[in-house]
């Protein structure tokens, strides 16, 4: 659920300001900050694991900011992708984080290097889904 509030409604508000990629940029330490509790309830925190999870968190940022652009706003491909995700993480099967990883890294490449900074997206990036309220002049 988280997804409602990152790329639903705050990706779009950043969207609107700055080019994609500074906008994932942006999520992910908001991203990072929101995760941060969990390091302290469920692992041994340590500062490779620190730099391991925001490096990936910012790679998924770009990932999700990608889908969400080339769905055309539409959060279903990016939860599904969160949610795939989560589950091979819960899995705790070295193999399989190891393959989710390094395909994690291969795709956010892949899209920053075919679409570029600016849409992550072959479409338009999506901006301000909530327009501010605008004055209308009377007759």
């Amino acid at each position: 659920l988280e997804e409602f509030g990152w790329r639903a409604y705050l990706l779009p508000h950043l969207q609107s300001r700055y080019p994609a990629f500074k906008s994932s940029l942006i999520l992910a330490v908001c991203w990072a900050l929101w995760h941060a509790p969990f390091f302290l309830w469920r692992f041994d925190f340590s500062l490779f694991m620190a730099f391991g999870f925001f490096f990936s968190l910012t790679l998924g940022s770009l990932i999700l900011t990608s889908l969400f652009n080339l769905s055309k706003g539409s959060i279903a491909p990016v939860i599904l992708f969160h949610l795939m995700n989560n589950l091979t993480s819960a899995l705790e099967r070295e193999y399989l984080v190891a393959v989710t990883g390094a395909g994690t890294v291969f795709l956010a490449i892949y899209l920053f290097r075919t679409y570029g900074r600016e849409h992550l997206s072959d479409l338009p990036r999506i901006t301000d889904f909530y327009p501010q309220k605008t004055t209308y002049e009377t007759c």
